[in-house]
């Protein structure tokens, strides 16, 4: 259907798009992820050293669209963003990286707990108990509590 640069530049195009919240939760995020699953090495490549410069909505899109990816290069790029100095990226991330742990498929590290801890001082609410969520699942924590 599409060729590798033409699958970048419609994941592209459809991030850039200014849903309104309901079209985008009930249908436009099925098919960016479906381009998202689509990706080959050079669009992942692309996509990691892309995504830093589009505005801030297509970036926040991107990790909620991430959510779920077949390909574990997203949960790479969802680390990337976790570390993002814009709040609203890294916690979009930290939030599909939660979900990510709920389904087994990834496990904080040591190396993101700082990234985590640097966050919680600006979430609130649910974001707030998603980040502690994550920090406590982190292995070191983990382990400091059992001993």
């Amino acid at each position: 259907m599409f060729n590798e640069l033409d699958r970048f530049s419609e994941l592209d195009r459809a991030l850039g798009i200014d849903y309104n919240l309901n079209l985008w939760f009930d249908d436009a995020i099925f098919y960016v992820r479906t381009l998202i699953n689509g990706l080959d090495r050079v669009g992942w490549d692309q996509l990691r050293s892309e995504w830093r410069v589009r505005p801030i909505s297509w970036q926040v899109r991107l990790a909620q669209a991430a959510f779920a990816a077949n390909d574990l290069r997203a949960i790479d790029v969802l680390r990337d963003m976790l570390r993002s100095s814009n709040v609203q990226v890294a916690l979009a991330a930290a939030e599909t990286l939660n979900e990510e742990v709920i389904d087994e498929r990834w496990v904080p590290t040591d190396s993101t707990k700082e990234d985590l801890q640097r966050l919680l001082r600006f979430a609130e609410g649910e974001a707030h108990q998603t980040i502690k969520s994550l920090i406590a699942r982190t292995p070191e924590i983990a382990r400091s509590a059992t001993s």
